[in-house]
């Protein structure tokens, strides 16, 4: 079973997109250097960091990978493409905070804004893992991380880590996740990893236990609402409800800021 383990030695301030853009050591990401350079069509724009084209840490950052190794003992290699080896299976790093189109297009955030949330959401404690293998989900090949960061049309929840969790508890505690059919689909096709942490309420909280992802349940092991602040079990909590209104966006970014800030503390076993 894959467990985090708090290390000292690392950094939680410190901003992968530093490492995407410049791995030489030299350049420190600053809010101000994100910038909106020219749309390229509908709801898609390039985006430049310090006069470089913005570059996903998940694909790009070696130190985002060397950090989870010693967070998790896995190997890190660097192939094709970066990855952690776990047995015979391989995991990706995935950003769990707020997808920069949603808050670009339908949030209306300016770049300063942007630039500035991301100062905190691409910290350690803003990333995960998940398996990397594509898998069929319906007439796709997708991996859990490709499919959540879809639009709710194409089987996905827009990215939204507590969806994202609230799938994973649901398919410990084998009750009905109604948010998206394929999200379960890509959680059973990860079954036998899954399983490694048990079953039902207790396999929920020792995969919530081992990724240090505490902030995000309540005292039960509930998954919380980032928009509604109780558990995901009382409401009917939309996929669409965070962007009905940039009052809701905002509550949600709020508080995953909040969480995330947490979380980087905690695995950099900071108190």
């Amino acid at each position: 079973m894959i467990r985090m383990i708090p290390n000292k030695n690392l950094n939680p301030h410190y901003n992968y997109l530093s490492d995407a853009i410049d791995s030489s050591g030299k350049y420190e990401y600053k809010a101000t250097d994100y910038h909106f350079v020219i749309d390229l069509k509908p709801r898609e724009d390039r985006v430049e960091i310090n006069g470089n084209e913005y570059k996903d840490p998940d694909s790009f950052s070696s130190k985002l990978y060397n950090d989870f190794s010693l967070l998790t003992n896995l190997e890190y290699i660097d192939d094709s493409y970066k990855y952690l080896k776990y047995n015979d299976k391989n995991f990706t790093t995935d950003y769990i905070g707020v997808s920069r189109r949603l808050a670009r297009y339908d949030a209306h955030y300016s770049e300063e804004k942007i630039g500035k949330i991301l100062e905190t959401f691409r910290t350690i404690g803003g990333h995960l893992i998940f398996p990397s293998e594509t898998k069929a989900i319906f007439d796709r090949h997708l991996t859990i991380n490709q499919i959540r960061g879809q639009a709710p049309k194409y089987g996905g929840v827009y990215d939204r880590i507590d969806l994202t969790l609230f799938a994973i508890q649901c398919y410990f505690e084998k009750s009905n996740y109604v948010y998206s059919e394929h999200m379960n689909i890509a959680i059973n096709n990860e079954s036998d990893w899954f399983n490694e942490y048990g079953s039902g309420k207790e396999g929920f909280k020792n995969y919530i236990d081992a990724f240090l992802l505490n902030d995000f349940v309540d005292n039960d092991y509930n998954v919380l609402s980032l928009v509604f602040n109780k558990s995901l079990l009382e409401i009917d909590d939309k996929i669409i409800s965070f962007l009905e209104s940039p009052f809701r966006f905002d509550i949600y970014v709020n508080n995953l800021l909040s969480k995330i800030k947490s979380r980087s503390n905690k695995i950099c076993d900071i108190v």
